[in-house]
């Protein structure tokens, strides 16, 4: 995951201190876009933080990353100022690219 990408990110989140530390992230072939999730964490919350996933289809490895990102579940479309995709939608618990951006999440945290 590339520096850009995560600054791309946190500057489209909304609130006060909203920030998301670090994201994995993954390219889904089926669908050719490239799916970022990350932990939004919020300043007034009591351990309630939850996950938001973006896609784009720019590259998010490189650290010039200027794509347009995508909102394509609740959390990302409530604390984030991205566009909603209405054709990709990800559950993180049920499909390929959410898993395995999680997968990559919790192995970063894991360090």
């Amino acid at each position: 995951m590339s520096t850009g990408t995560l600054a791309a990110v946190n500057s489209i989140l909304v609130g006060e201190g909203t920030e998301v530390p670090m994201l994995g992230g993954s390219f889904d072939e089926a669908s050719g876009f490239w799916f970022v999730i990350g932990e939004i964490v919020r300043p007034d919350s009591s351990g309630d933080d939850l996950l938001g996933i973006w896609a784009t289809d720019t590259d998010i490895t490189v650290d010039s990353f200027d794509g347009e990102l995508l909102a394509v579940d609740g959390g990302s479309s409530q604390y984030s100022t991205a566009p909603t995709s209405t054709a990709l939608t990800v559950d993180p618990a049920e499909t390929r690219p959410g898993i395995r951006c999680f997968t990559q999440l919790a192995g970063e945290l894991a360090k």
